[in-house]
């Protein structure tokens, strides 16, 4: 996690206890477990009758993915994310703006889906690419929006709040047109590390 960059974000002891620690009644371990082990001693990973591999659970039941499972699954998937960038990168020299880019549209999303308060990266946008930000349609102007900021770093989704027109948004190919380093302007942003509590 030292070496991704990006990493300060998570926490490798937190990703561990999510990942495989059984005794952590929050973490996925024993969930996984329940999903696979059909005769067991531990009453606590014991999958129900007839519910194999969940398989046969109703699935508008929301009773096993409780807690916060899904921020931890995005904390997971970001350091997988973060960790494929890394990886690929030692096998060959990336294109430094398309590194950048899928690192900080992955970090902004997880940012503004998790952090508490308002988006830094959000405004970020709204200051630096404000020209671009109207809609094809009927030609309003754009403000990007915490709630609808991970549509649009992930997808490249424009959504118009008057005419309700989703457009494609080229947030990749406008940031390789840029001569500002988007990571540092990111990392300058001041974004939390992560702690060991699940805040």
């Amino acid at each position: 996690l030292e070496t991704c960059s990006g990493g300060d974000l998570l926490n490798a002891d937190e990703i561990y206890e999510t990942s495989f620690n059984r005794k952590n009644n929050a973490g996925l371990a024993g969930l996984y477990d329940k999903a696979t082990h059909l005769i067991t001693g531990y009453s606590h990973i014991r999958t129900e009758n007839y519910n194999i591999n969940f398989i046969f659970k109703n699935p508008e039941d929301n009773d096993v993915y409780q807690t916060d499972v899904y921020k931890q699954l995005a904390k997971l998937l970001l350091f997988l994310g973060l960790m494929q960038i890394e990886l690929y990168s030692r096998m060959r020299d990336p294109n430094k703006k398309l590194q950048e880019h899928k690192l900080f549209s992955a970090l902004a999303a997880f940012e503004a889906l998790f952090m508490k308060g308002r988006s830094r990266n959000v405004r970020l946008i709204n200051k630096y690419m404000s020209e671009h930000l109207e809609c094809a349609i009927c030609q309003h102007k754009i403000r990007l929006k915490k709630t609808t900021a991970p549509r649009f770093f992930v997808g490249e989704i424009l959504d118009c709040p008057k005419c309700s027109y989703s457009q494609h948004f080229p947030l990749g190919w406008l940031l390789q047109q840029t001569d500002f380093d988007i990571l540092k302007i990111f990392s300058s942003s001041g974004l939390p590390r992560s702690s060991n509590s699940t805040d």
